[in-house]
């Protein structure tokens, strides 16, 4: 298997998981700084500013496709799926764009909303999405936001499926098992300038099982 990071010096870094060394095995320098990626399949998403690169895992010298974000603001989160095949993107505003690689599907089923309004004052704040996290099987994903609040959605109908009890810091990252079943989020205090200030046990993991929603904090 293969893992790949990214990190603020502009680079793409490629790991072979079935060797212990402590260097990278490929690198790959890019011309700014990602802010998120997601591999599907052969290929590797990248976001900078508010655009989505594509790169070919098996031809890493130039992106094979650019596509500007219908998003406004500056793209915080992005989780793509082969299942989809397509891919979802959250920005600082708490508005959330899902994508089809197809053109035409695209243009039929393509669409952004705003999924994380919080009222403060009678005014509607903007809360930035922090992580996304697409269900292998199921046209569903969940939403992540900066004051601790994880929300899943159906992504054909648009409409909330369940909102989970909110966490005490941030939602910094979510990601699914094989089966879907299970959801891991991390939580801590690292996404500064949220409007709802708690006390944070440092860095946390909560395991969410999706069929009945019990939480289970891991040690």
């Amino acid at each position: 298997g293969q893992l790949v990071t990214s990190s603020l010096d502009k680079k793409l870094l490629f790991w072979d998981t079935h060797t212990r060394s402590v260097n990278p095995n490929h690198t790959f320098m890019l011309d700014s700084v990602v802010v998120s990626l997601s591999v599907c399949g052969m290929y590797i998403l990248v976001t900078v500013e508010n655009d989505v690169y594509w790169y070919d895992m098996r031809n890493l010298t130039a992106s094979i496709k650019a596509k500007d974000s219908p998003l406004r603001h500056h793209i915080r989160c992005l989780c793509a799926s082969a299942e989809w095949n397509g891919y979802a993107a959250g920005s600082m505003d708490g508005t959330v764009a899902l994508k089809y690689f197809d053109h035409k599907v695209d243009n039929d089923m393509g669409y952004t909303f705003r999924c994380h309004p919080r009222s403060k004052d009678g005014t509607s704040s903007l809360v930035p999405i922090n992580s996304i996290a697409v269900h292998p099987s199921k046209q569903t994903f969940v939403t992540g936001d900066n004051e601790g609040y994880a929300i899943a959605w159906d992504a054909l109908s648009k409409k909330k499926l369940l909102e989970f009890p909110s966490f005490s810091g941030s939602v910094a990252s979510m990601a699914y098992n094989h089966s879907g079943q299970l959801l891991a989020v991390a939580s801590n205090f690292t996404h500064q300038g949220a409007d709802r200030v708690l006390e944070v046990e440092g860095h946390q993991i909560f395991i969410e099982t999706m069929r009945d929603s019990k939480r289970k904090k891991s040690p």
